[in-house]
């Protein structure tokens, strides 16, 4: 029995029990590769949006206690043979997943025409990391009213495995405000630090246990961890640096975190004289060797606008190599070239260019000036002399770029199997399940869709007005 067409059009939501009846319980070894690229009959449903389309599913392995992800595909997904890769979203406090959605742009098809992106749900509005409630240090089962974010995002993952088709070298997470405590917590997760390839954080809220040190919970089994992070040094809800009353309070100030994770990535501190060069963006920059073998930029960007600063940390050889301090491994990729673009001579004036991949970068910040909290996207007026032109800062593009150039080194990651093709797996599905979800779909479709009508514009309005909020404070 086919499903009808109106009950197609109304499967945006799927049930707990639904869901449960087929993701299977996995542990973390055994979701090595995408189960969804080569066995992806064992989804009894079709759960893809359409091209371009976001759907709602409700899971979770407990039917009482449901979660909720958001889940968009681009139009990739079903035009190609290619495994893309899978984005994970989280939104900050008081937000809901179509307002992450909307102010990230990270389903919009201009911005992004590659990435899977999964936007999960914070339980009753607060991350394990959120800071105003301290929850993230109270793992004891005696606890209540705790959520282990950490064990769902690991168990979102092995579900996600077995119906999706992605890469899984390439999974990513990017957070806003305390969902970007979030991704902190999963970059020092002993399994997830080794699941996902790269971090991204955008105003973020990082706490820490009171009295203890700052990294007593943070066991990443993989050394470096590449992370990103952007933030506006007006921001009044997660500011830049401490405020006056906030030392007793859980929490990092940015440049404070920043280091931190330069420490535990096993970057070292800065030795010997900076140098003055150009990047390959035409930006000026100082450049400081490092005693871990790596390198430091830093230097005022996009028009005066921003101050960027990105470090390139030596990477292990193996799992059991890391880093050490003090053992100086390479030297800064500098090449003299002229103005005219001639390397070592021509007749410009030379100059000294930094010439590194940015698929190096094992740390980059950008910190936005006059910037509150938000996903910034804004025009930036250049100040000062030689600055007056206008630079496009956006937070999406430097986000999806910075995925785009970090993949799971080869020896975390496991072989890449070739996709099946999508029609053809969609042919497998058993009618009998099908039958299922038809009936499953009757009992909930007219509350569910009702609510989805009603809230979604309202939604979509308040994303616009923090968008504009922030825009105004330039």
């Amino acid at each position: 029995m086919k499903i009808s067409t109106q009950m197609q059009s109304q499967s945006l939501w799927m049930t707990t029990a639904l869901l449960y009846s087929f993701l299977s319980l996995l542990t973390l070894s055994e979701a090595a590769l995408s189960q969804g690229c080569t066995h992806p009959h064992k989804s009894p449903i079709d759960w893809r949006p359409k091209a371009n389309e976001s759907r709602i599913f409700s899971v979770g392995h407990d039917p009482k206690n449901p979660r909720e992800i958001r889940v968009h595909v681009p139009p990739k997904y079903n035009e190609s043979a290619v495994m893309l890769p899978l984005l994970l979203a989280f939104h900050d406090k008081d937000m809901s997943t179509a307002e992450m959605e909307y102010q990230s742009r990270l389903s919009d098809p201009a911005a992004n025409d590659e990435f899977i992106v999964v936007y999960p749900t914070a339980k009753n509005n607060a991350w394990q990391s959120d800071i105003s409630v301290r929850r993230w240090q109270k793992k004891e089962p005696q606890q209540k009213n705790v959520t282990d974010d950490v064990a769902f995002i690991t168990q979102l993952l092995n579900d996600l495995d077995t119906i999706i088709c992605f890469d899984d070298s390439r999974i990513h997470a990017v957070g806003m405000g305390t969902g970007a405590g979030m991704v902190h917590l999963m970059a020092c997760d002993s399994q997830l630090s080794t699941r996902v390839a790269s971090f991204a954080t955008v105003a973020g809220g990082y706490g820490h246990p009171s009295k203890a040190d700052h990294w007593a919970k943070c066991f990443p089994a993989r050394l470096p961890i590449p992370i990103m992070s952007i933030h506006g040094d007006e921001d009044k809800v997660l500011p830049y640096l401490l405020n006056e009353w906030e030392p007793a309070k859980s929490r990092w100030s940015v440049p404070t975190w920043l280091e931190a994770w330069s420490e535990k990535n096993g970057c070292g501190e800065a030795i010997g004289d900076s140098q003055n060069a150009m990047d390959a963006t035409g930006t000026a920059v100082t450049v400081t060797k490092l005693e871990g073998g790596g390198w430091m930029s830093e230097g005022e960007a996009f028009g005066g606008g921003t101050w960027r600063m990105a470090k390139s940390c030596p990477k292990p050889n193996s799992k059991d190599t890391y880093p050490t301090k003090k053992e100086e491994k390479e030297e800064i990729p500098l090449e003299v070239k002229s103005t005219d673009g001639e390397p070592n001579g021509g007749g410009g004036r030379k100059e000294e260019i930094l010439t590194s991949n940015p698929a190096d970068f094992t740390i980059l910040h950008y910190r936005v000036h006059n910037y509150g909290h938000g996903w910034p996207t804004l025009q930036i007026k250049g100040s000062g002399p030689g600055k007056k032109v206008s630079r496009f800062f956006d937070a999406t593009d430097l986000v999806l770029d910075w995925f785009k150039i970090h993949e799971m080194p080869i020896e975390w990651a496991g072989e890449k199997p070739k996709r099946e093709d999508v029609a053809d797996a969609k042919d497998k599905y058993s009618s009998k399940s099908e039958m299922k979800m038809e009936t499953k779909e009757e009992s909930i479709t007219g509350e569910v869709k009702s609510e989805k009508e009603t809230s979604l514009g309202e939604e979509k309005k308040n994303a616009e007005h923090a968008r504009s909020e922030n825009h105004s404070e330039l």
